[in-house]
């Protein structure tokens, strides 16, 4: 079973690229739409640096909040809080430092490198990621009594994604709703539906400001936010460097 550190990497990597579709997807319903997507997405790479701040549905089992700090093209910060402690992972291009502190500030055990399969996996499936995810680290709480303890950082290699193929029947339908306001400021809106045979189908929703930048990304359940994640601290001066193992 992957532990915390390779969820929130996995997870922050679909919230980071967000929408973006992998290779030998089908793209379905508004072209129009589709493409004020990938513009939205080509806007926030060609920036400096951003943050996004994510939180789970309040009704979810165990509360998790995230918060990454991005520097384009390959440096990512990402913090995530739970109950019993937090979880910490920078990446740098392929090489990644994770660890663990409790909230008596003690670490914990680290983690697995993470493979494209699980990274595919959270994009083809992101409702049932995110549950898997969640249902983890309530598990992992549980567990830090008798989790490995180890001394500082924990570097590791990831492995590279040699470009993930979607299989050939994943599908996606874009379309545009109505325009709405989010924190006072009027933004778009886009709805994306995946589907898959055998599966059930996933719904995404993508907010973009007036400037073309996202907003706003939610995965949903039963038109349910699921996952939140708001994206702001365009161009920030963020710094981004590997701490010594």
């Amino acid at each position: 079973m992957y532990r915390v550190a390779a969820g929130v990497l996995a997870l922050v990597s679909v919230a980071a690229a967000g929408w973006a579709a992998p290779a030998g997807m089908v793209v379905k319903g508004d072209a129009r739409a589709w493409e004020e997507v990938e513009a939205a997405q080509a806007r926030l790479q060609a920036l400096h640096s951003y943050r996004i701040r994510s939180a789970v549905a309040p009704e979810s089992p165990i509360q998790v909040t995230l918060l990454t700090e991005v520097m384009n093209p390959d440096r990512r910060r990402v913090v995530v809080e739970l109950p019993h402690y937090t979880a910490e992972s920078i990446i740098v291009g392929r090489q990644m430092a994770s660890r663990q502190l409790s909230k008596a500030g003690a670490p914990t055990s680290p983690q697995p490198s993470i493979g494209p399969g699980v990274l595919l996996s959270a994009f083809l499936d992101p409702i049932g990621f995110a549950t898997g995810f969640v249902m983890r680290a309530a598990m992992d709480a549980m567990t830090q009594a008798v989790a490995q303890r180890l001394t500082g950082w924990r570097c590791q290699t990831l492995e590279a994604s040699g470009g993930a193929q979607a299989p050939a029947e994943l599908e996606i339908e874009v379309g545009r709703l109505p325009d709405a306001s989010l924190g006072g400021a009027p933004v778009r809106v886009y709805r994306m539906v995946g589907r898959m045979p055998g599966q059930p189908a996933s719904e995404q929703r993508l907010w973009v400001g007036a400037d073309g930048l996202p907003r706003r990304w939610e995965i949903l359940d039963g038109g349910k936010p699921m996952l939140t994640m708001d994206y702001g601290d365009f161009n920030a001066p963020i710094q981004i460097e590997l701490p010594p193992c």
